[in-house]
């Protein structure tokens, strides 16, 4: 166990609270839930993670101090964050799933995937991600693994922002982005089995995707 490594995952009501939490703790290091802003205090790294409503998870974070907490320490450079499947939407403008506005950390929107002949939402399963080339140096994890997804929107945002993508149908959808202080994956590490713990110890003990 990695004794002096401390992550946060933030409970705001989302979902898949737990799954995380096991998960960090398979790969070998020290997991906190984080209940309330206060105890962001020390931690220089958390996970947001999510399953459900964007709408709802979004007041849950406004109301609950979180989304002020995170920004905060967010531009002062004192935290790093990782958002996962609705952690990784909730660091956007706005979502088509509600009218609640995300935390606006970082400049895009969440859409509706398109439907298409031979595709089917939401769109659940394994799949192998391409990470972008000029990234691929920075990314903790061998650009051939495959992770699991279980999503029904996707993120639109500028190129110079994401990490990586996933085909699906004709599209090619985001799969991961990153921004100061910021990792979002639209996949589950937490349920992709060894890649994806592979994934959470290499990024959580080496941060240079976050530069």
């Amino acid at each position: 166990m990695m004794e002096d490594l401390q992550i946060g995952i933030i409970n705001y009501g989302a979902g898949n609270l737990f799954s995380v939490v096991r998960a960090i703790e398979r790969a070998e290091m020290n997991a906190v839930v984080v209940d309330q802003p206060a105890q962001l205090d020390g931690l220089e790294m958390v996970i947001l993670p999510g399953v459900g409503s964007f709408s709802t998870a979004s007041e849950s974070l406004r109301q609950s101090g979180f989304e002020a907490a995170l920004g905060q320490r967010l531009q002062a450079g004192s935290i790093q964050i990782l958002g996962i499947c609705l952690g990784m939407q909730l660091f956007f403008e706005e979502s088509e799933e509600g009218s609640a506005p995300g935390m606006g950390l970082m400049k895009g929107r969440v859409e509706r995937i398109r439907t298409s002949p031979g595709v089917v939402l939401p769109h659940v399963g394994w799949k192998q991600v391409e990470w972008e080339e000029q990234s691929r140096p920075d990314i903790p994890v061998h650009p051939e693994e495959s992770f699991y997804f279980d999503h029904s929107y996707a993120v639109r945002c500028a190129e110079e922002s994401v990490l990586a993508r996933v085909p699906l149908g004709s599209e090619s959808l985001v799969a991961a982005v990153k921004a100061p202080g910021l990792l979002g994956v639209q996949f589950h590490p937490e349920l992709s089995s060894a890649p994806g713990l592979a994934f959470l110890r290499s990024f959580l003990t080496s941060t240079p995707v976050l530069q």
